[in-house]
């Protein structure tokens, strides 16, 4: 049979929905607090500043022992050849660093605009879940039927087919 006001109260049938929703809710809750956690992590991500210091003192050295190389050879402390080898070796290290460099340039970029998009997106979602209310009108826009079977089991189809039994103890008046 499907409800008429005459065998279940229609505020105790809303009553029952805004409970239902609540719950909902907390679930929701739960899910957009994961989400949260999982924003905060990406906001408070320090990206990638320390290896490129890292790679940047690497390259300061590189340039160091190039130097130093150069300087040997005008002493003619080592032959051209010694010269040569050694300084082909830095080289190669040196455009190895700095390809690494740029690499970690432009993943720092995507992690600072990664941090301002979830930014705006953790403020937005905040405000929309502040703003949710169980209105009269959201449950009765969500209730697609609500079939009683008897005054203490009440069954209640949500759009979205969501489907919820309801059963009451023998205090329901």
């Amino acid at each position: 049979a499907h409800c008429d006001n005459t065998s279940v109260p229609q505020d105790i049938i809303y009553e029952a929905m805004t409970l239902i929703l609540q719950g909902l809710k907390q679930d929701e809750k739960s899910v957009m607090d994961n989400f949260m956690k999982s924003a905060e992590e990406v906001i408070n991500n320090t990206g990638y500043e320390s290896e490129m210091l890292d790679v940047q003192s690497q390259l300061n050295q590189l340039n160091i022992e190039l130097k130093n190389l150069r300087l040997m050879r005008r002493r003619n402390e080592i032959t051209e050849d010694e010269f040569s080898e050694d300084a082909e070796e830095i080289r190669e290290n040196i455009l190895a660093l700095n390809k690494a460099y740029e690499t970690l340039e432009a993943s720092n970029a995507l992690v600072a605009n990664k941090k301002d998009k979830m930014l705006l997106l953790q403020k937005t979602l905040k405000q929309e879940l502040d703003n949710l209310k169980c209105t009269d009108e959201i449950i009765r826009g969500l209730v697609k039927k609500i079939v009683v079977h008897s005054r203490d089991n009440i069954e209640i189809h949500l759009s979205g087919d969501i489907e919820a039994n309801l059963s009451f103890g023998k205090d329901i008046s």
